[in-house]
């Protein structure tokens, strides 16, 4: 039987940035791989932000927390 780990260790998730309650387009070319531990499986792949990307972030962040 195929577990939930099995399916995501086979078809690992590509993970962008979530800025403002909102997913963003992966624009790095940067790719850091995430290890299950226990499987030692590569799970996912996350992309780096740019620094534009984190200031975006800083601001959505700003306006959120002063509301």
């Amino acid at each position: 039987m195929r577990t939930r780990r099995d399916e995501i260790s086979s078809n690992p998730l590509a993970i962008s940035g979530y800025v403002g309650g909102r997913f963003t387009g992966v624009s790095a070319t940067e790719a850091i791989a995430v290890i299950d531990p226990t499987t030692e499986h590569q799970i996912a792949t996350l992309y780096e932000s740019s620094a534009d990307e984190v200031d975006q972030a800083v601001t959505a962040a700003r306006l959120a927390f002063d509301k």
